[in-house]
């Protein structure tokens, strides 16, 4: 079977800032849901699940419009697109 390469993290801060940061993630994806229905606050799951389509796409394709063209960061985007206004 051929190796192949996988990408790595940069340093090992990097991962060991990763790993909590999707434990902490997958803790809220499986606690949150079963502790609202034990404790009668079922009514709210259908906008825990409802918000990250509707909040998290715009914004997905917003900062992929932005960043694609002009491959930079959000600042640096708005500096690029809008030079005339004066951003901070």
């Amino acid at each position: 079977m051929a190796e192949t390469s996988r990408d790595l993290f940069a340093s090992r801060l990097g991962m060991l800032a990763a790993t909590p940061g999707s434990s902490v993630g997958l803790g809220t994806i499986w606690k949150f849901p079963a502790s609202t229905g034990e404790h009668g606050v079922a009514s709210f799951l259908p906008v825990y699940i409802l918000s990250p389509p509707v909040v998290g796409l715009p914004l997905l394709n917003a900062e992929l419009r932005l960043g694609r063209p002009t491959t930079s960061i959000q600042y640096a985007a708005f500096q690029t697109l809008f030079p005339q206004h004066q951003c901070l």
